[in-house]
């Protein structure tokens, strides 16, 4: 089953502060970071400051994620001999190819720890169905829209057009691949207009969630990608209706003068579910 992840929060993996409060910042999700947010000097540090809250701190009210170093730097291998030691749910793989992918899963056997493959170069785009299908242990992933920029030489904007074909892309190959997929952060940590914004096109476009880099982000993603008032109200009587049209023998029928048939009738049931999972009460 796909997990329930509207929001994942980076928090960097050397500050012990962030690391034993990650629980109760409100994210679904929290991605440990061992990889851009640590200086090359620090690298061991971090992993002894992650080892150290995992074995003291219970994390097992949120969903965990830890951020490797990519294969080609002379961190890989040790990041993930002391990770896979860790209660984890996934380790986010930086610049995911087939071939890391393939390693990372050797070195996983044994252990209940799946993969997050980060995406951030215009081949990572090309090629996300055969590195999602390089192993079995792939259930999520992260789009990263700044390192994919940089690789295809272009010029971010807050209003993000200039990555809207990768996006959208991205997004349908993983619901094809049913995998779970997390939209770049957005980067700006002052403009919360802007940051609903961009997590509305996320959502329209198909994401599942949104990382964030700043806990402040975190409700705002939230509530973007958790079921409105309005959206419950209308499942409900869409299901109330579909019921009596079934009593009735009809397959399609007719509500508040439009016309619903079974990919409305599932959208509800889906709207529902989400609801229970955001914990949103209603009638």
């Amino acid at each position: 089953m796909e997990p329930y992840i509207r929001s994942a929060l980076f928090i960097p993996a050397n500050n012990p502060g962030m690391v034993q409060s990650s629980d109760l910042l409100e994210a679904d999700a929290i991605i440990f970071d061992l990889e851009d947010a640590i200086s090359i000097a620090n690298k061991d540090s971090a992993r002894y400051l992650l080892e150290e809250a995992f074995n003291f701190f219970d994390k097992s009210d949120v969903i965990r994620i830890v951020r490797i170093n990519p294969m080609d730097s002379p961190f890989f291998y040790d990041d993930i001999e002391v990770v896979k030691k860790f209660d984890v749910d996934y380790i986010m793989l930086a610049k995911a190819s087939q071939e890391s992918v393939k390693e990372l899963a050797a070195r996983l056997k044994g252990t209940d720890i799946k993969i997050v493959v980060l995406i951030e170069s215009a081949y990572g785009v090309f090629d996300l169905a055969n590195i999602i299908k390089a192993s079995d242990l792939v259930e999520g992933m992260l789009f990263g829209a700044e390192d994919y920029a940089l690789d295809m030489q272009i010029v971010r904007t807050k209003e993000s057009n200039e990555i809207l074909v990768a996006r959208q892309n991205i997004a349908t190959t993983c619901k094809a691949l049913n995998i779970f997929s997390l939209d770049t952060p957005f980067t700006d940590v002052e403009d919360f207009e802007m940051l609903v914004c961009d997590t509305k096109k996320a959502r329209n476009f198909g994401f599942s969630g949104k990382a964030c880099i700043n806990p402040r982000q975190v409700t705002y993603v939230n509530d973007v990608f958790s079921p409105s008032m309005d959206e419950i109200v209308y499942a409900q009587e869409v299901i109330e209706a579909a019921k009596k049209a079934e009593a009735d023998g009809l397959g399609v029928f007719s509500l508040n003068g439009k016309m619903v048939d079974a990919p409305i009738i599932n959208r509800a049931k889906l709207t529902l579910e989400n609801a229970k999972k955001a914990g949103i009460k209603y009638e």
